[in-house]
């Protein structure tokens, strides 16, 4: 008698589930003959649930043809953020701004807005439309504080800002970046020569000279290898410097009435030093800046002749109002005393603009600039009799 059935032996029933196709159902009935070799335990398996997928907004709009036939056209946010790139690449800008507009405003939640808001504002800024470049900048901030691209627009709405001459929100703007403690350093200086330069077009003439002088310190106390993009940041506050000095020396009154009639050289003299800060300024910005545009060399190099033909019409008009006879020598005699008088501060002066353009030519380089500077200079030299 068999005692157990062909299909108990374990290993022939191993053997016979791996012969079997795996889309085969099996099922496997207790032996009633066999009480020792009890059933194995069933099989637990989980059933994974599938994962939800996150619904993609769309926009759909229904055109009508010419033969009233009815077409609908489907899009999503990134298929016009897509689209809206390609056309900035292509340099069209105008369309590119059109597109991020209509994701704007059609998909305000999805997260292709800050990046849209962001793009338009820098094409309309490098198109130089800076009001609204602007207004991308300010809507990026309010929408999306916390993105990720938050900190680079704050920083180009506060450039598009100073070209709008909107010192007031620029100086805000500024101000907000410095207070954050995440700065890197070329960042830092470049917030830094922002916040200045809104000082300045505010008029704030001491505010400016400190801001630019603060500015110009965090720079230099760095090492050597700073990045490029720091200079022209430095050159900018020493920009902003040496216009502080030349404005408040051109407010100094030289000739007033009342107790300051009797003196009018000692005013003409502090015009005179305030001209030499202006020109040591003036100097620096333009061995700092470096870059390709150089913005502040050219601003400046065509602040110095100006400058030097202003404290002339200064020095005029102290001896046409002190030189009348029969009261006193005549007008030549106390302009000529009167240009011995600001001889070695002028010619300090004429020196450092001299070595400025000098070293400018030393790079390899004379652009049309320093043609002008230097024509200039020696117009300057030849007004001034002992300037040289």
């Amino acid at each position: 008698m068999r005692t157990l059935s062909a299909f108990t032996d374990r290993t022939a029933f191993a053997a016979r589930i791996a012969l079997m196709s795996t889309s085969t159902v099996l099922t496997v009935l207790p032996n009633p003959g066999c009480a020792s070799a009890p059933p194995p335990p069933p099989v637990q398996t989980t059933v994974r649930e599938p994962r939800p997928q996150a619904l993609v907004p769309l926009r759909i709009v229904a055109h009508t043809a010419g033969d009233g036939r009815l077409t609908l056209q489907a899009y999503d946010a990134q298929e016009l953020y897509g689209r809206g790139t390609a056309l900035f690449q292509a340099m069209q800008c105008e369309e590119a701004v059109l597109v991020y507009d209509q994701l704007v405003n059609d998909f305000p939640g999805s997260r292709w807005v800050e990046p849209a808001l962001f793009d338009s504002g820098a094409c309309l800024q490098e198109r130089g439309q800076w009001a609204a470049a602007a207004e991308r900048f300010r809507r990026l901030r309010r929408v999306r504080p916390d993105g990720a691209r938050v900190r680079e627009a704050t920083f180009r709405l506060a450039k598009v800002l100073l070209e709008l001459e909107r010192y007031e929100e620029a100086l805000a703007v500024a101000d907000g970046l410095l207070a954050l403690n995440v700065l890197p350093f070329s960042e830092r200086a470049e917030a830094l020569s922002q916040r200045c330069r809104a000082l300045l077009g505010l008029g704030h003439l001491q505010d400016a000279q400190l801001a630019a002088q603060a500015a110009l310190g965090y720079v230099r106390n760095r090492p050597a290898d700073r990045p490029r993009s720091v200079d022209s940041f430095a050159a900018a506050s020493a920009y902003v410097l040496a216009e502080a000095y030349r404005r408040t020396g051109e407010a100094t009154v030289v000739v007033a009435t009342g107790a300051q009639a009797a003196d009018p050289r000692q005013a003409l003299l502090n015009r005179a030093r305030y001209l030499l800060a202006a020109q040591r300024a003036y100097s620096d910005a333009i061995g700092f800046d470096s870059g390709p545009e150089a913005q502040w060399r050219v601003a400046a190099g065509q602040r110095l002749g100006p400058m030097y033909d202003a404290l002339w019409a200064a020095l005029r008009t102290v001896a046409t109002r002190t030189g009348r006879p029969p009261a006193g020598p005549g007008r030549a005699v106390v302009q000529r005393e009167l240009a011995v008088l600001l001889e070695p501060t002028v010619r300090h002066g004429l020196r450092y603009w001299e070595l400025a353009l000098g070293l400018v030519e030393q790079g390899g380089s004379r652009p049309r600039w320093v043609v002008a500077s230097k024509a200039e200079l020696s117009r300057v030299r030849r007004r001034w009799p002992v300037g040289h």
